[in-house]
């Protein structure tokens, strides 16, 4: 028995089908060619959804970084429990400390924050507070907040 191309191991003829060349092999590498485009196509989107992510995204620490009504209102409570918190001796000295410490912190966010007031202690005795007048005024690039408001013991 002849062995040729078209017959298997136990020595049967089979047929085979051989297209013309040319006709299944552009249908081939267009086949190819669409699914190459398609994976580009889908990666350079993913590309500019990872570009363009960033734009969207609300940050809210941004909300409160220049409330400057929000900031003034902190800055009259800090001054309120300071006065009733401590006697006349310590008193002062702390209400001093607080606002230069509220200074300072204003000034990196570019606000200007001035606080007078009247002296707590004066002609009193030792542990006897006077009424106060506190002055607050705070300046930013949009606003210009001032109270004026008194505390007494």
């Amino acid at each position: 028995m002849l062995k040729s191309k078209n017959t298997n191991k136990s020595g049967q003829f089979f047929m085979t089908y051989r297209p013309r060349r040319g006709k299944f092999e552009k249908l081939h590498k267009s086949g190819q060619f669409f699914i190459i485009s398609t994976i580009i196509v889908a990666f350079s989107l993913v590309g500019i959804q990872f570009l363009l992510a960033g734009y969207n995204l609300a940050d809210p620490s941004k909300i409160f970084a220049l409330q400057e009504d929000y900031l003034f209102f902190n800055t009259k409570a800090a001054l309120n429990q300071t006065y009733y918190a401590y006697p006349c001796p310590l008193m002062e000295r702390n209400l001093n400390e607080v606002k230069n410490g509220l200074e300072r912190k204003l000034q990196t966010r570019l606000m200007i924050l001035n606080v007078t007031f009247t002296d707590p202690c004066a002609g009193a005795g030792e542990n006897t507070k006077q009424t106060t007048t506190f002055y607050v005024n705070l300046t930013s690039r949009t606003y210009v907040l001032y109270d004026e408001f008194t505390l007494a013991p």
